[in-house]
């Protein structure tokens, strides 16, 4: 399961760099953060770059097409928007 990779790899991210952000929960193969305002833009990028980039080995394949993440951003569920990550 490529979402379960990429929740276990944030989680180990966010706690090594001592961020504030916290993953919450994953819905539908999104996952889901809380986040400071500040960490924002570096949780961003974080990430759209662990995402993109998650290593399926452990799995016995490599993926042969690029991964491409989506990322929103609000106070709550109902004022999310999309965020530029280029």
């Amino acid at each position: 399961n490529i979402t379960l990779l990429a929740l276990k790899a944030v989680h180990a991210a966010l706690t090594t760099l001592g961020l504030k952000s916290r993953l919450i929960g994953e819905v539908h193969d999104s996952l889901v953060l809380e986040s400071p305002l500040k960490e924002v833009p570096r949780v961003t990028t974080l990430l759209k770059t662990i995402c993109e980039h998650i290593d399926t080995t452990a799995f016995g394949f490599t993926l042969s097409v690029p991964l491409r993440v989506s990322l929103t951003a609000g106070p709550t569920w109902g004022s999310l928007e999309p965020l530029s990550t280029t």
